[in-house]
């Protein structure tokens, strides 16, 4: 299968869900129409209608460790020091200044979270993508990842605000053979739910970091 798309982290998205479902051999066209037109390939108009099949063929999820719960996350925070919890959103989300999103009024990330960069704004992907549109390579992720408190080493599940931003590192990894990845599917906006779960606000590598709950968070972060 392959899948195209205007929106990069968009048909990630779909993607990682056609995985974790259980279809085999699931491809991204990267760069989407422009790539397909620079490269002088014709468009269509036409529909065309698929052949309906009998059955998926496995049971649904055939991939279960590819999807973290927001408790599987904060147990493996707590107890699994290989474990690495990133965050896969823009700075100012990072830091707590804004939750990023209209309709989510706290900001901060859970407590034990390290960022993996990746976006500038909470519809983007833009530290992942080349000039071109396409998303970079293993090598380009790498050195965006440079500084970052993790290595490949680590299991590293990946998370943003609502499961589509941190599906992109995820495919770069997995089409690249890391099997020690994860999607922390519900990301900040199912974090903020949970009244005690904990919550870190600011960069954890600084003095000024707050240690805090979701609860006691103030509720005028979202994003206008």
């Amino acid at each position: 299968m392959i899948l195209y798309g205007g929106d990069p982290a968009g048909v990630a998205r779909v993607a990682y869900a056609y995985l974790w479902a259980g279809v085999e051999d699931v491809k991204i066209l990267n760069g989407g129409l422009e790539a397909w037109k620079a490269a002088g390939y014709d468009l269509e108009k036409d529909v065309n209608e698929g052949t309906k099949a009998d059955s998926f063929g496995t049971t649904v999820p055939a991939h279960p460790e590819y999807w973290v719960s927001a408790g599987d996350a904060k147990d493996r925070l707590e107890n699994d020091e290989n474990f690495k919890l990133v965050s896969i959103r823009s700075e100012e989300e990072w830091l707590g200044k804004t939750s990023g999103y209209n309709y989510i009024d706290r900001a901060g990330e859970p407590e034990g979270a390290v960022w993996g960069k990746g976006a500038r704004t909470a519809f983007d992907v833009a530290d992942f993508t080349n000039d071109d549109g396409t998303v970079k390579d293993l090598e380009g992720i790498k050195k965006v990842w440079e500084d970052c408190d993790f290595t490949l080493d680590n299991h590293l599940s990946f998370y943003c605000g609502t499961g589509w931003r941190a599906c992109v590192p995820f495919l770069v990894l997995y089409e690249n053979g890391y099997e020690n990845i994860s999607v922390y599917d519900g990301g900040w906006y199912e974090w903020q739910m949970k009244n005690d779960y904990p919550v870190q606000v600011g960069d954890p590598a600084s003095d000024d970091c707050e240690h805090t709950t979701v609860e006691k968070l103030p509720t005028d972060k979202a994003a206008e």
